[in-house]
């Protein structure tokens, strides 16, 4: 039924009315059960042929509201899980050269909520390991430097406001916020782990280049030679 009423454009005329919150909170959370319980490829095909899916994901929502950012992000990561040779053609626009589903996704890559982060992280991992030299290609040229860069900015400042914690902590109270940090930067640490081991040789050489250039060297490495030439000082 919800195949051959062609739902998905009535999704989209509803949002498009701004009908208040619960309509898109409603519609996200109809979308994100529906895209998780398909398991037939042909049905799925059906509902990414006609190419709402991807207007869906480019519709301006209100992401100022929790709930919605969200259940997007939920939306979004489900997507991803479907990811393969054959589906990645109904997300990537070679001909557009256009990606929604990656390019939305990516702009949380640092929000505040950590379960958004993680959506975001499963879903570009999902993306880099599709084998389709187009798409990575478009990845490389359009938003590969952008988003390593920025991510590793992100995990820098937080090395070093975990750096500044440890210095500055002397209650024995903040324990769990140590804790707490140190699991965020491991996080971190598995994360691109996981990116290199997809040997995505033309992804990983960008990433290389910024880890080196924004975190290794200017921060671990440069922080070891203060260390030394402060300890021959003494």
């Amino acid at each position: 039924y919800f195949l051959e009423r062609g739902m998905l454009i009535y999704f989209l005329t509803y949002m498009r009315q701004k009908n208040g919150r619960f309509i898109c909170v409603q519609i996200l959370q109809t979308l994100n059960i529906l895209f998780e319980n398909i398991r037939n490829e042909t049905s799925l095909y059906y509902l990414l042929s006609n190419n709402h899916v991807n207007n869906i994901i480019i519709h301006k929502f209100d992401f100022s509201d929790e709930e919605i950012t969200a259940y997007y992000i939920s939306f979004l990561k489900t997507l991803s899980l479907k990811l393969n040779k054959h589906s990645i053609n109904f997300f990537y626009n070679e001909k557009n050269n256009d990606f929604p589903l990656y390019v939305e996704a990516i702009k949380f890559f640092n929000h505040p909520e950590t379960m958004v982060r993680i959506a975001v992280r499963t879903l570009t991992l999902n993306v880099y390991k599709v084998p389709d030299a187009t798409m990575h290609r478009f990845i490389l040229d359009c938003t590969a430097t952008e988003y390593f860069s920025n991510l590793v900015w992100f995990i820098r400042n937080h090395v070093l406001d975990f750096d500044n914690l440890i210095r500055n902590n002397r209650d024995i109270n903040n324990r769990g916020q140590l804790i707490s940090s140190l699991e965020e930067y491991l996080d971190h640490i598995h994360y691109l782990q996981d990116i290199f081991l997809l040997n995505v040789d033309s992804l990983n050489n960008v990433l290389k280049d910024q880890l080196m250039n924004r975190l290794l060297i200017p921060v671990y490495i440069f922080s070891l030679i203060k260390r030394d030439k402060f300890s021959r000082v003494k």
